[in-house]
C-alpha cells in the first residue's frame, strides 16, 4: 500500500477500487459509450438524467402494444443524442423491448459511477496530500472496515453465502467489508 497514505490499508485498497482508470476504462467499453463524441469530463448529470427521462418515456410505451415503431426509432434517437454511443445513428439498435430499455438503465447507472469518479480523479488536489486521500476526500463520506466479530459483518457474509442468483454461476470471496 501508499506508505505516504495516512489511510488504513483497507481504505486504500477500497479508493484503487472505485478510481483505476483502467476499471473505468474497460467499464466505458463494456457499456458501449463512445466518450470520442462526448467526452467523461464533457458529460453532464443532467445528460444522464435526460437519457433516463426518454428511457423512461420509452418503457411507457412497451405496454400498450400498438404504438408504432417510428414513435420508438423517435425516442431511441432522442437516447442516443443525449448518451452517445459507438456506431452510427443508423446501425444503433431501436429500444422498443423492456430488456433493451433495462440494459440502457443499467447502462445509465454505471455511466453515473464512472462520471462521479472521473470528476474525482480529474479535479486538481487543493492541498498537497496523496491522490488517494485526495479522492477519498471528495467522497465526503466517512468509510470504514467492519470488524469481523460485529454482528452486521457475520450478517453481511450469512446474506453473501445464501442470496445468490440462479442465472449467476460465478463464486467469489469477501476479503473484507467496508461501511
Amino acid at each position: 500500500m501508499n506508505m505516504q497514505s495516512s489511510l488504513p490499508a483497507a481504505i486504500q485498497r477500497l479508493m484503487i477500487l472505485l478510481f483505476n482508470i483502467n476499471v473505468i476504462n474497460m467499464t466505458i467499453a463494456d457499456i458501449n459509450y463512445d466518450a470520442s463524441k462526448l467526452p467523461l469530463g464533457v458529460l453532464s448529470q443532467e445528460q444522464i438524467s435526460k437519457g433516463a427521462e426518454v428511457l423512461y418515456e420509452l418503457s411507457r410505451y412497451i405496454p400498450k402494444g400498438k404504438v408504432s415503431q417510428s414513435k420508438f426509432k423517435e425516442l431511441s434517437n432522442m437516447f442516443y443524442t443525449y448518451i452517445p454511443h459507438k456506431g452510427d445513428i443508423k446501425t444503433l439498435k431501436i429500444l422498443d423491448s423492456l430488456k433493451d430499455i433495462t440494459e440502457k438503465i443499467v447502462m445509465l447507472y454505471n455511466l453515473q459511477n464512472i462520471h462521479i469518479s472521473y470528476n474525482v480523479l480529474v479535479d486538481k488536489m487543493e492541498e498537497p496530500i496523496s491522490r488517494m486521500e485526495s479522492c477519498y476526500s471528495r467522497l465526503d463520506t466517512e468509510i470504514y472496515s467492519l470488524d469481523p466479530d460485529s454482528s452486521e459483518y457475520k450478517q453481511i457474509m450469512r446474506y453473501s453465502k445464501t442470496n445468490k442468483s440462479e442465472i449467476h454461476t460465478f463464486d467469489f470471496e469477501v476479503d473484507e467489508v467496508c461501511k
